[in-house]
């Protein structure tokens, strides 16, 4: 009778070649000493402009190193990895494994439980692969709600770099702002000044009371303390807008702002808004209503996803476990291998 090999054979034929190979690699892999991997690094920022800052060169910095902005990318980079390994899980899972082991000595025969008094060597060999078949839909809808997830991490970065426009360009405006009051209060202060030295030359005069050099000197020193208060807030103004832009020490030392040429607002225009249009045309637009309606999905296909765990899963694949027989084959068949059983474990004795 002419003998046929089925395509399973052939399989656990290569999977049994695999094996082998596995045990001759070991020994070349233990004289290789592995490479160190590289230490994580953080990227370095971009480098600092020159120059006064304008607030579209501010916006935009901050946009590419501002560090809410990196992390809200990281964490959508973390979701695209999700979504790609629930992806891999749906593919059938296949693995070969290769053990070889020395008895020296006086030992257990583990097929006649006698002490026995030889060198014994065995090799052991296995094989799986495993294919979900069904395991109500929790693959898919995983891989639906990850995909959500994915989507919903965008939004989340959108939201992320115009939650920081807008804080630089308030943050911004109030030190425009600031320096403006620190400019006033400095002329203020002059003026004061001024004022003090004519009070005086009149009070020798004899033209004016003490009285009233008392109270300029008391003026000036009030003037004094609203200008050291608006120094005060124009560095922190400063201080917290080098900081949405994250910015190193030396260029926080040195940053400074270009003033903008704001038109007058009384010869501006009135804008008048729809409040019902505004509304739906920033629900439709804004990223943070739609991180948070594709999270509501999100969740729908969760419990989707827990609903599956009170089916059955239904999985299949072929199993093959051997340890290599010594001379004149004994213990598993053809028939067996064929049939992908498990087979009883055997020892090799030299």
């Amino acid at each position: 009778m002419k003998q046929t090999r089925t395509p399973i054979f052939h399989r656990v034929t290569a999977l049994g070649a695999s094996a082998w190979l596995l045990l001759a690699v070991p020994g070349l892999a233990q004289t290789t000493t592995p490479a160190q991997p590289p230490a994580g690094t953080i990227a370095a920022p971009a480098p600092v402009p020159s120059g006064p800052w304008t607030l579209q060169r501010a916006v935009d910095y901050a946009v590419q190193n501002n560090l809410n902005v990196r992390q809200s990318t990281l964490s959508a980079e973390l979701s695209d990895a999700d979504l790609r390994q629930s992806r891999a899980a749906m593919l059938p899972t296949a693995s070969a494994n290769g053990t070889q082991a020395w008895n020296y000595g006086t030992g257990l025969d583990p097929l006649t439980n006698d002490f026995v008094s030889q060198t014994i060597r065995s090799n052991n060999f296995s094989a799986n692969t495993q294919l979900n078949i069904f395991s109500g839909f929790q693959l898919r809808n995983t891989v639906k709600r990850n995909v959500l997830d994915y989507k919903a991490s965008l939004a989340d970065i959108e939201q992320a770099r115009n939650d920081l426009s807008l804080n630089v360009a308030a943050a911004f405006l109030q030190l425009v702002l600031n320096q403006e009051l620190v400019r006033t209060n400095e002329l203020r202060v002059n003026t004061t000044q001024q004022q003090l030295e004519r009070t005086k030359k009149l009070l020798a005069a004899g033209s004016v009371a003490e009285s009233n050099l008392l109270d300029t000197q008391a003026q000036l020193a009030s003037d004094e303390l609203n200008l050291v208060t608006a120094q005060n807030q124009r560095d922190i103004s400063r201080l917290q807008l080098a900081q949405l832009l994250n910015l190193d020490p030396a260029g926080a030392a040195a940053f400074q702002i270009e003033v903008p040429n704001l038109p007058d607002p009384d010869e501006q225009s009135t804008v008048n808004f729809n409040p019902n249009d505004t509304y739906q045309t920033a629900q439709g637009f804004l990223p943070q209503i739609q991180a948070a309606d594709l999270r509501v999905q999100s969740s729908i296909r969760g419990v989707e996803v827990a609903r599956g765990l009170i089916i059955p899963v239904y999985s299949s694949g072929p199993v093959f476990s051997q340890v290599s027989p010594p001379p004149g084959w004994r213990g598993c068949s053809p028939a067996t291998l064929l049939l992908a059983l498990r087979c009883p474990s055997f020892r090799l004795t030299q």
